[in-house]
């Protein structure tokens, strides 16, 4: 708890209005981060540092505009005790792949590999043109980040997100 408070009054010194209207850090998101925890299917402490700060970079890293103050708060990251473990590889959360017995979503965030998780997007996607249209996407890691980040906005509860462009 204290590293989050730590990273959460960093952010607050070094990110103001001032600099992006947006860069509004508030004790909600501390709720938030905690609360989101515990979505996460983990079963040892080093999955739940990485779980920590896959979430602490959806809360407040998503929100960071430039390079420079990306590379500030990686920088953060990479300075506390929570810091994620030696070799470990980019993390890729899914509700998706945990499914009740109902075969429905669950909304629990499931770690994949970058290779298991870009099958798993390419499989919805081979589904969706083979009922709706082609739409002839190339999967990326950034697109990949992307399709992430918007499962796990959407598989919140009242979860919404604006797409834009």
């Amino acid at each position: 708890a204290q590293s989050m408070v730590d990273l959460y009054a960093s952010l607050r010194r070094k990110f103001s209005v001032d600099a992006h209207e947006h860069y509004l850090f508030s004790p909600r998101d501390l709720s938030s981060w905690v609360s989101n925890l515990c979505r996460y299917d983990v079963t040892s402490f080093d999955e739940f540092k990485v779980a920590w700060c896959y979430e602490a970079g959806r809360i407040f890293g998503d929100r960071l505009v430039t390079e420079d103050h990306k590379a500030e708060f990686a920088a953060d990251m990479a300075s506390l005790e929570m810091g994620l473990p030696m070799g470990t590889e980019p993390a890729f959360y899914s509700s998706l792949m945990s499914l009740g017995d109902d075969g429905v979503p669950t909304g629990s965030m499931t770690r994949l590999s970058k290779a298991d998780y870009k099958k798993s997007v390419e499989q919805g996607i081979t589904a969706h043109e083979r009922e709706v249209k082609p739409l002839n996407l190339v999967l990326f890691d950034e697109v990949l980040a992307s399709i992430a980040a918007v499962d796990r906005v959407l598989s919140t509860q009242r979860g919404s997100a604006l797409l834009i462009g």
